[in-house]
């Protein structure tokens, strides 16, 4: 059973775990997560990020550290429509279990190279995004891994009431084990699909931190893809990529404008060549992908989530996904050029941030209707992110994106898009922007369409 009462077999050990409780668990689970309760199309799969959750089903009835990690998010998922008290609990237990688990595994060797523990800890991310109000102490502090020549030694910290150890931090984490192999590694099987899936996450990392990501070395945007071709994503990653490099150059330009104008003026010009090289690499990407930059143009805001429609199909949600994506690898650019090109230097045509962060929300009105299910979470994460870091630049020409940012707030408001929103909440101290949407008069009855 899934509702009233717990199951008495969901206290015994895990290797006793394998009763009709873990089917109906899992349908549930589904239902809740995926669009429109269907499983996810295996010919999409590396247009999106659905990797781990095509072998949910194996890793609950594995246990250990990611069966624990599986129980905890799929009893957290279902009781979003049960609401049992006994669910919470039990979830929660056995996510901090799962915590405890992965403090032990990551002291010991590892024959599978990690990468059953890069499953768990992707599970535990999505966890801390579905229940924002986890309790302090259940965290892993990734940032006192001690690496060896094979294995890790994780050493955790007296807790704090004032320590963030969540979303971003296992992602930390992920990286850390990702770079504990050669990547050759990553070419085939579960290890290519776990690293293309999370390669977009790992990235946010070094957007937050403003800082170059290993995932810009060569060996890194070549090896992985020696055997399976990449995809539209996987080539829109990378160029993102460059743009944590970008900002850094950025930052070393405005720190050295006032005391080293010379030096800094050299610095200015070789980040406008190196955006300007960025700004023709999506001139091509476009150029390849003209069918499905014109579908996603054509796309209309959704303003009422409450619409009885069923969800995008699973290519058009495959298509969206990518396409926020180039938006926001976009915006991020242009907004990069308009703050360091001189009044008298030609631009580029078509550099407009503000067109790219409308098309995004436009986007997200979309992805984020509930019918798509809480696998949402992984395609609006970092699309979002991307928007409201926008939304606070002074140089946007916020006046022409009063429809939009109505829209997205309206959007979040929803009664469907609560996890959502209080993960962005989470998100906002990491990307430094405001998650409070100015908007004026943002319930009007008549909303004028967006151009």
């Amino acid at each position: 059973m899934v509702d009233g009462d717990p199951a008495s077999d969901i206290a015994l050990p895990w290797q006793l775990t394998r009763s009709a409780y873990v089917v109906n668990m899992l349908d549930g689970f589904w239902q809740a997560y995926l669009p429109d309760g269907k499983r996810l199309d295996p010919r999409l799969g590396h247009h999106s990020t659905w990797g781990m959750v095509k072998s949910m089903e194996l890793f609950l009835s594995q246990g250990g550290v990611v069966g624990k990690a599986v129980a905890a998010l799929c009893l957290a998922t279902v009781d979003l429509t049960n609401n049992n008290q006994w669910m919470r609990q039990d979830s929660l237990r056995y996510y901090s279990e799962a915590l405890r688990d992965m403090t032990i595994a990551l002291s010991q060797p590892r024959r599978d190279c990690g990468m059953g523990l890069v499953s768990a800890i992707r599970i535990f991310s999505i966890y801390e995004v579905r229940t924002p109000h986890r309790p302090n102490q259940l965290a892993l502090d990734w940032r006192l891994l001690i690496r060896t020549k094979s294995y890790f030694v994780a050493v955790n910290p007296e807790p704090s009431s004032k320590q963030s150890l969540g979303w971003m931090t296992h992602i930390t984490g992920e990286i850390s084990l990702f770079r504990t192999n050669d990547p050759s590694y990553y070419a085939t099987g579960a290890a290519h699909r776990l690293f293309v899936d999370d390669r977009l996450y790992m990235i946010s990392v070094a957007l937050h931190e403003r800082k170059p990501s290993f995932l810009r070395d060569e060996a890194w945007k070549t090896l992985p893809w020696s055997v399976v071709p990449k995809t539209p994503r996987d080539l829109i990653l990378d160029i993102l990529v460059e743009v944590p490099t970008a900002f850094e150059a950025a930052d070393t330009y405005q720190t050295m404008a006032s005391r080293e104008p010379i030096t800094a003026e050299v610095r200015r010009r070789e980040l406008v060549q190196f955006c300007l090289g960025l700004h023709l690499q999506l001139a091509r990407w476009h150029a390849d992908h003209l069918a499905v930059v014109h579908w996603a143009s054509q796309v209309t805001p959704l303003w009422d989530m409450d619409t009885p429609t069923p969800a995008p199909s699973q290519p058009h949600i495959a298509m969206l996904h990518v396409m926020t994506l180039y938006w926001g690898t976009s915006s991020l650019i242009h907004s990069i050029l308009r703050a360091t090109l001189k009044d008298d230097e030609p631009r580029p045509c078509n550099m407009s941030p503000e067109v790219s962060c409308s098309k995004i929300i436009v986007a997200l009105s979309n992805l984020l209707h509930p019918n798509i299910g809480l696998f949402r979470i992984h395609l609006v994460t970092i699309p979002l992110s991307i928007v409201m870091l926008q939304l606070q630049d002074s140089s946007l020409q916020l006046n022409a994106l009063c429809h939009e940012r109505r829209l997205l707030a309206r959007c979040l408001a929803h009664p469907g898009c609560s996890s959502i929103s209080k993960f962005l909440s989470k998100l906002a101290h990491l990307f430094h922007f405001n998650v409070r949407l100015q908007t004026t008069d943002l319930w009007a009855s008549e909303v004028p369409p967006i151009s």
